[in-house]
């Protein structure tokens, strides 16, 4: 399955560039591991633009690159010459294969497939951050050491300086969300058309919930309400589109601050040409306010209820009288059984329960060597004379 045209040259351009910024940060640092931040945002969004253009196997050479940079962000993987030179080979097959996108194949799937697993397997003799000898001689540490029961502070704090904090890693995320609904917009809307096909429009639509699950799963909720309602909008007026292409700008700008994107996140959640106001939601129709005339009667003169006066914005509605359900005339015709019927009385109670007198001693015969309180036998006994006595009388 193929990306149309349009949006191919759009990711060759996007990629070259990200390809471009990658190798950079390899070549600044050939003896030394590169900036695994920088690293590891350039790759993120190289394998974005990947997955968009629907090739397969070139997404995965992507994402393993990326792999590659988050394990070196988290400290999982050492640096060394060997790793450098395998994942500059493999940036060097991904520019040829972004090259190639227009006349994609077997071939080149093939080849993406190859190269992701030659990158895996170099970069996994590299998941120690430390070599083997030191990281046995490390002495364990009981965890009960560092919470002492003497009722003073614990050793153990929480960093007040994370290197990578929540907030930075919902920023960065929702910023690469948003790259792809820009990239979507690109597609369905060119500059050339007025409405883009159904296939695209959904993507786009993917592309919005998508965001909005984000969103939801850091607690962002205004976010995410948003961007549902802009995917289940239709999306054919310029107005619409225009709000979708601000909020997409609005959240790759990184070096806004929160408060000023909860702020114009807000504004925009007001400002949403498809919003429904408040008073035309609630406002009845003559229709249904009108009284319903009944036919051979004489028209009877309104009625004014008066209803106690309530406080400021609050109005009082007048709810119909429930009435009661009417009990058909041919109860017994249609099959309503009633409740006494079903219920033990006089003589069947009485005999119900020597029956369940006689079940409880065959029960306790059987049970054999089993001991029984004598309190229960004494009562059962007991049990059994009043029956005996009612059934009598």
């Amino acid at each position: 399955m193929s990306a149309p045209q349009a949006l191919i040259e759009f990711f060759q351009q996007e990629a070259i560039e990200y390809l471009d910024r990658l190798e950079q940060l390899l070549a600044a640092s050939e003896n030394a591991c590169p900036d695994a931040t920088a690293f590891l945002t350039h790759a993120r969004a190289l394998r974005g633009s990947a997955t968009m253009t629907r090739l397969e196997a070139l997404p995965d050479l992507a994402a393993t690159v990326e792999r590659v940079a988050s394990g070196l962000r988290d400290n999982e993987l050492r640096w060394d010459q060997r790793l450098h030179f395998a994942v500059h080979g493999a940036l060097v097959e991904l520019r040829d294969l972004v090259g190639r996108a227009h006349e994609w194949t077997e071939v080149e799937q093939r080849r993406s497939r190859t190269q992701s697993v030659a990158l895996a397997a170099v970069a996994a003799g590299y998941l120690s951050a430390q070599p083997l000898s030191t990281a046995q001689s490390t002495p364990v540490v009981p965890i009960s050491r560092f919470f002492p029961d003497d009722g003073l502070p614990g050793i153990l704090e929480r960093n007040p300086n994370p290197p990578f904090t929540l907030p930075q890693r919902f920023r960065s995320d929702i910023a690469s969300g948003a790259a792809v609904i820009a990239r979507e917009l690109v597609a369905v809307f060119p500059a050339d058309k007025t409405a883009g096909s159904a296939t695209s429009t959904d993507a786009l639509r993917r592309s919005l919930l998508s965001i909005s699950a984000v969103a939801e799963s850091y607690g962002a909720t205004s976010i995410g309400a948003l961007a549902v309602t802009m995917a289940r909008a239709p999306l054919e007026s310029s107005s619409e589109r225009a709000a979708v292409q601000a909020l997409a700008h609005l959240m790759q700008d990184l070096d806004r601050t929160d408060q000023e994107l909860a702020a114009r996140i807000k504004d925009a959640t007001l400002s949403w040409p498809g919003r429904r106001t408040p008073s035309s939601a609630h406002t009845p129709s003559t229709a249904a306010a009108a009284p319903a005339s009944i036919p051979g009667r004489a028209p009877q003169a309104e009625t004014t209820r008066v209803a106690t006066p309530a406080p400021p914005r609050l109005v009082i509605r007048d709810l119909p009288v429930p009435r009661a359900i009417p009990v058909p005339s041919n109860a017994e015709a249609v099959g309503v059984v009633s409740i006494t019927s079903l219920l033990y009385s006089g003589s069947g109670a009485l005999a119900r329960a020597r029956e369940v007198r006689d079940a409880l001693r065959v029960s306790w015969g059987e049970q054999g060597g089993v001991a029984i309180d004598p309190k229960a036998t004494a009562l059962l006994d007991e049990l059994s004379d009043l029956l005996d006595l009612a059934s009598a009388s």
